[in-house]
């Protein structure tokens, strides 16, 4: 599937909750300095493989949106998922007035790989009382536990637009960011908050093992040392994206303008057909006048000679085009690392600079080019899923 734009969408806001760091600017200036808080996997439940660890997010500011009785009864991927939505709205400068005035018009899409389940039974109300007000729960959707963190995340800021959870797999942050951008460019809507996370409690990691042993790649993941998923690690990374008519008129700098984005599974997986992918989205790059300068890739374990051809195919349309093969950050912290490949590649436009020597893959360097104008996000998932994602200098 690919999706098209006629209004120009812009990326105004980054934030961003790792192991490494909280705040976009820390993650993406010392993601490759900063000390990670790894614990290890559970005694009771099997790991897969006999060092394997668990990167744990430690302090964030909760205390600044929240009081100690809410904290007290959110779990950690509400908590994450909202403060880093906080982070967010101030980086693009989305102040308290505006949410008041504009909420209605302000849409929420959240992703997350992994099924996380609170203690629902605490919020067996439809209604909860705040400041006075009855306030619809976000836990009250019949058996839908995962529309909790959105749904907290929209009441705690006002934001009372398109609402909507996305659980499709690992790259399911691409396709929330897809459906986002298409709402802004179609005149749904002016602006999305586009958040994932993914939290490492018990029931996730149990529900993460059985789809890995579903699907026979549960041994593999850890097996090569250096690979992108020797280990699990959690955090939340949110945008706000915006109609250019709305960035303007509220003043924002943009890191970047958005562009279209292919996606898909392929179920006979070939070189050839992945090749084809990567001229597709090319020629729909070209009707929106992007041209790259840089592909960003984080290369998922057992996908690479998929990821080359896609790469081999956009080398050859395209010049000059320099490779970033950026570590993701999370280790294999499903949804996050699809957006933050996108952020790294807007931060890098919008400082005028194909560095991100923080975000290299291990043995590889920094290709530093002159002004980029444009970027293509490449990602490919262990199960064939693919998705490629434009980005132009505003």
């Amino acid at each position: 599937m690919t999706i098209m734009q006629t209004r120009r969408v812009y990326l105004t806001g980054i934030g961003a909750i790792t192991p490494f760091a909280c705040g976009w600017e820390d993650v993406y200036r010392t993601a490759s300095t900063r000390q990670v808080s790894f614990a290890p996997w559970p005694a009771d439940l099997e790991p897969p493989a006999e060092n394997a660890t668990l990167g744990l997010v430690k302090d964030y500011p909760k205390e600044r949106y929240f009081t100690d009785r809410q904290m007290r009864m959110m779990d950690k991927a509400m908590s994450i998922s909202s403060v880093a939505t906080g982070l967010a709205l101030a980086d693009a400068g989305v102040g308290e007035e505006e949410l008041s005035r504009e909420g209605d018009e302000i849409g929420t899409i959240f992703a997350s790989m992994r099924a996380e389940v609170p203690s629902i039974y605490r919020y067996c109300a439809p209604l909860v009382q705040s400041g006075g007000k009855s306030l619809p729960n976000p836990a009250h959707f019949p058996m839908i536990a995962r529309n909790v963190a959105c749904g907290q995340a929209a009441l705690r800021f006002g934001l009372r637009g398109w609402s909507t959870m996305i659980a499709s797999g690992e790259l399911c942050g691409a396709h929330a960011l897809s459906r986002a951008v298409s709402l802004i460019a179609s005149g749904k809507a002016h602006m999305m908050v586009v958040a994932t996370y993914e939290t490492l409690a018990k029931i996730s990691l149990h529900h993460a093992k059985m789809s890995w042993r579903q699907h026979g790649i549960y041994d593999q993941l850890f097996s090569t040392p250096g690979s992108n998923a020797d280990a699990l690690s959690e955090g939340a990374c949110v945008f706000v994206v915006e109609s250019e008519e709305c960035a303007e008129r509220r003043g924002a700098t943009p890191y970047a303008r958005m562009g279209a984005t292919t996606q898909g599974v392929l179920h006979e997986e070939t070189s050839e057909s992945f090749r084809q992918i990567g001229e597709r989205h090319l020629a729909k790059a070209e009707k929106e006048g992007i041209a790259f300068d840089f592909v960003v890739s984080g290369r998922q374990a057992g996908t690479m000679e998929n990821e080359r051809a896609i790469i081999a195919t956009l080398s050859e349309r395209t010049a000059p085009l320099a490779e970033l093969c950026v570590r993701p950050v999370f280790g294999d912290g499903g949804s996050q690392t699809s957006m933050l490949q996108v952020a790294c590649a807007a931060q890098m436009l919008k400082d005028g600079s194909g560095e991100a020597a923080a975000f290299l893959a291990p043995g590889s360097t920094a290709m530093p080019l002159a002004a980029p104008t444009g970027a293509v996000v490449s990602q490919v998932g262990c199960l064939n899923a693919y998705a490629l994602t434009s980005v132009a200098r505003v």
